[in-house]
């Protein structure tokens, strides 16, 4: 599939209230770097990068004053609320050289031991994967349907594209279906045992042990007249 082209343009001015400029008139502040080559301030229009972000390849190909760049969207950030693009980083790359990218792990379909109270939990959210730039994938989808309760699946289980691999440890656990979590019988009972304690008013018992004392004293009192 062949890249994205996006027209990007060279900016003179930097710092906050350049790239406030910038925003305002509907452009969002950029940079291109990587390869040891020169780093270069960009801007491109908020309408061509929102479309560029739609596309599953992270790769594209920039058009700088009509030089062909091919580079990866590296880091796009965004405002507090995640809605406003404020900046954005790309970082040049060889089409015909492998790169290293961190790739998000998707679950598919609903685990068998869910009929049985487990829950599951994904321990690894994303994985670090090498491949050319041309095959990286959106994501690595894993079925995890045929988990039961108390299985789990591992690095070396995932099911990557063509072209594709990766240097985490296969032992790591991806996915886990947990037992739900049950109070032990014998918990329950020294809880119920020590209730009466907890809703006892404070000081009683010292207060009818102190009366205890003292009718002992008096009896002996009386017993000695």
């Amino acid at each position: 599939m062949a890249n994205l082209k996006l027209v990007v343009e060279r900016r003179s001015g930097t710092g906050r209230r350049a790239c406030r400029v910038l925003r305002r008139e509907g452009r969002i502040p950029a940079v291109l770097y990587g390869r040891n080559q020169e780093v270069i301030p960009l801007m491109v229009t908020a309408e061509a990068l929102r479309s560029a972000l739609k596309v599953e390849s992270p790769i594209v190909d920039l058009d700088v004053a009509g030089k062909p760049e091919s580079a990866l969207i590296k880091d796009v950030q965004y405002d507090p609320m995640g809605e406003t693009i404020l900046h954005v980083d790309f970082t040049r790359v060889a089409m015909d050289e492998e790169i290293e990218i961190a790739v998000p792990i998707e679950p598919r379909g609903r685990p068998a031991g869910a009929e049985e109270g487990g829950v599951l939990e994904q321990t690894v959210k994303e994985i670090q994967v090498t491949c050319l730039p041309s095959n990286i994938p959106n994501a690595i989808v894993v079925d995890i349907s045929a988990l039961k309760l108390g299985d789990s699946l591992h690095v070396r289980e995932l099911t990557l594209p063509p072209g594709v691999r990766t240097a985490v440890a296969g032992e790591i656990v991806v996915f886990l279906v947990a037992r739900p979590l049950e109070e032990k019988p014998e918990a329950a009972e020294e809880k119920e045992r020590l209730e009466p304690e907890l809703i006892r008013p404070e000081g009683r018992g010292e207060a009818e042990e102190k009366e205890a004392v003292a009718e002992e004293e008096k009896k002996k009192g009386g017993e000695k007249s």
